[in-house]
């Protein structure tokens, strides 16, 4: 049992569900078994350890070799430590011999054993290291692809639900994220953030209302850089986005993880997940009414202001070159017979049906003939001096040089983005190297027009100035660099996209191009994804460095018992004989031997310095075994003793 107990203490199992409030022990009930099991073998061991002792004290008497009274005290050493400092004339007797010193490691093992199997052998809730681990989730089709669906029908209107539901859903989940964002600016006002994209102040979404959310910046082009390349200002940003469907994966049950509430509430665990994650890319260029008037159709010729709807965008012309056309990697289109699109996703030019007023935006509500897969979003700065139009551009892209940490705990929760060079190993472009770092999400478009629609970010095409057009178009870069105390509108706009690619981007896989539009995963079905697991659990072996020192008490009691067994099967092969240190053999002993001049000038009952180095021997005298000074003659010997039991004979009952 004690080398089973090393073993546990050497290994540091985890114990997974096996403690935990589902499993077949309770943390209290386990603990209660292993402080059961430790005080069993603290006891077999002393028990043990003194009829060892006892065998070699006894047998080293009995052949003629002497045993003093500091020999036979040793066995209260390991019963009674205390006598080590009442009696501590024996320890300097004898506590430097090969016995004495491993009556001592006796004594101090029987003392703390109890305490080196509790700091290493109880299980204890701890943090393991990190560990791999293939975990599994639901996976279906992504949510942008059948957002309407999502709405309950109104009893009034069961054709069109959506109008009002999705619109509101947009809003009551998109705004709180964009308000709190620029909420820290202003908190933050007077801290001077660096000007080097990188160091920019992090957006913090939230995800179903208890998991905060931090996305990372993976790209932020240098304005300065930039600006002086094109001739322009020009803002390009790239947020990345962590998972959304790691948490649901990492709490269901087929993966077996302990969860908090397994542990009453006591456990956490962290998840590092090497999967695809979102990026949301917005690139914003500030241009003058000449240059865009290529892709407004109020500027066109023989344009049609009075027209109604989008009516006018049934075929417009996205063949219009403009100075733009290289920043945005425009290209001419080719229509077929039915006014589509020859090629799939082409980089096709947007068109707005109008310049935006001062303080206002407007969106490109192109054919969807026309293969894109950005929204473009128009605004006007209320200066009206200089450059006072600015074009952006929202993309969503699946991006695999990055991986997903999930945390959580009674304290709280956190989904984060990882994509430094610290963790590229865990990046899915490490598993996946022949994906590409970067694809395009082409069914974002329709997704990214109802978000922007339902921020009114389209209402200046009907001159009515909302709140979230005003901050948009008061944030535009006059300068080729950054702002210190504001965001950029790059910045802005993603902000305001970063709750659609959590809230309702559900169910995306966790691996494989699901991105293409031609492709769906259909119905729910589950997929596996590699992970570094780090689950707070019951384990042994200690928790702080300091307990490692118990694991001499461990092997000592070990190495003592196995001592022990070969001394009693290989040396004395089980041959037992009476143990004279036996309090009750030591005193019939006592009663039996003679009264001489032994233990002579000890006028006390109590044995003095001198007596406990007197050395004497154990004889078989007529039948009794005695004490007799190891120079005592034979002859007086058998004289003395012959007249005793005589005298003993004749003593009346």
């Amino acid at each position: 049992m004690s080398g089973l107990f090393l073993c546990v203490a050497i290994i540091g199992p985890k114990y997974g569900r096996i403690i935990s409030e589902s499993g077949p022990f309770s943390p209290s009930g386990a603990t209660l078994l292993t402080v059961l099991l430790a005080k069993t073998i603290e006891i077999s061991f002393v028990t043990l350890f003194l009829a060892f002792l006892g065998q070699v004290i006894t047998r080293r008497a009995m052949d003629g070799r002497s045993v003093t009274l500091a020999s036979v005290a040793m066995r209260s050493w390991v019963m009674q430590p205390g006598t080590l400092f009442t009696q501590w004339e024996t320890v300097c007797e004898k506590g430097v011999t090969m016995l004495g010193l491993l009556s001592l490691l006796a004594t101090f093992n029987a003392l703390l054993y109890t305490t080196s199997s509790g700091a290493l052998v109880q299980p204890q809730i701890r943090v393991p290291p990190w560990s791999h681990q293939v975990l599994s989730g639901v996976v279906q089709t992504p949510k942008f692809k059948n957002l309407q669906t999502q709405c309950l029908p109104f009893a009034n209107d069961q054709n069109t639900p959506a109008v009002g539901c999705v619109p509101i859903q947009l809003t009551s989940q998109c705004l709180p994220t964009f308000e709190n964002y620029l909420s820290k600016w202003r908190e933050d006002s007077l801290t001077s953030w660096p000007r080097d994209g990188y160091g920019r102040l992090l957006i913090i979404g939230n995800l179903d209302e208890n998991t905060t959310v931090f996305p990372a910046w993976i790209e932020h082009m240098d304005v300065s850089e930039a600006s002086s390349k094109w001739g322009r200002i020009v803002n390009n940003v790239t947020l990345a986005i962590p998972h959304r469907d790691v948490p649901g994966a990492v709490r269901d049950r087929r993966n077996g993880l302990l969860q908090p509430s397994d542990l009453r509430n006591a456990g956490s665990y962290s998840i590092h997940a090497s999967v695809p994650a979102l990026a949301l890319q917005s690139l914003c260029v500030n241009a003058n009414r000449e240059e865009l008037a290529p892709i407004v159709y109020e500027a066109w010729p023989n344009a049609n202001s009075s027209r109604p709807g989008n009516g006018i965008y049934s075929n417009p012309s996205t063949n219009n070159r403009t100075v733009l056309d290289e920043i945005f990697d425009w290209r001419d289109i080719s229509l077929d017979k039915d006014h589509n699109d020859s090629q799939n996703w082409t980089r096709a030019r947007p068109v707005f049906r109008k310049f935006p007023p001062i303080s206002g935006t407007v969106l490109n509500h192109t054919n969807y003939n026309h293969g894109t897969s950005e929204a473009y979003v128009l605004g006007r700065h209320s200066n009206t001096i200089g450059t006072d139009y600015f074009l952006c551009s929202l993309q969503m892209q699946l991006t695999t040089i990055c991986s997903t940490r999930y945390n959580a705990s009674t304290t709280g929760q956190t989904l984060e983005v990882l994509c430094d060079e610290q963790h590229k190993d865990l990046a899915y472009k490490a598993s996946s190297p022949e994906l590409p770092e970067f694809t395009i999400v082409q069914d974002w478009l329709d997704a990214a027009y109802e978000l922007l629609e339902a921020m009114s970010l389209n209402t200046g095409d009907i001159a009515i100035y909302q709140s979230v057009s005003r901050i948009l178009t008061s944030l535009q870069l006059q300068e080729p660099r950054l702002n210190e105390t504001l965001p950029s509108p790059a910045e802005a706009l993603v902000s305001l996209a970063l709750c659609k690619a959590l809230d309702l981007v559900q169910g995306v896989p966790f691996a494989g191009s699901w991105i293409s539009s031609s492709e769906s995963v259909g119905s729910a079905q589950y997929q596996t994804f590699n992970s570094s697991v780090q689950v707070t659990q019951y384990m042994s072996g200690g928790i702080y460095a300091y307990q490692k020192g118990f694991f001499v008490i461990l092997a000592a009691v070990f190495v003592v018992n196995v001592v022990i067994l070969v001394y009693f099967t290989a040396i004395m092969r089980v041959r037992f004989i009476v143990d004279i240190c036996e309090p009750l053999v030591l005193f019939l002993l006592g009663y039996h031997s003679l009264a001489d001049n032994l233990f002579s000038g000890d006028a006390e009952i109590r044995p003095q310095k001198e007596t406990f180095s007197v050395p004497w021997l154990v004889k078989a005298r007529y039948g009794q075994l005695v004490v007799v000074g190891q120079d005592e003659a034979d002859e007086k010997e058998h004289s003395m003793w012959r007249d005793k039991f005589h005298n003993r004979r004749r003593r009346p009952s």
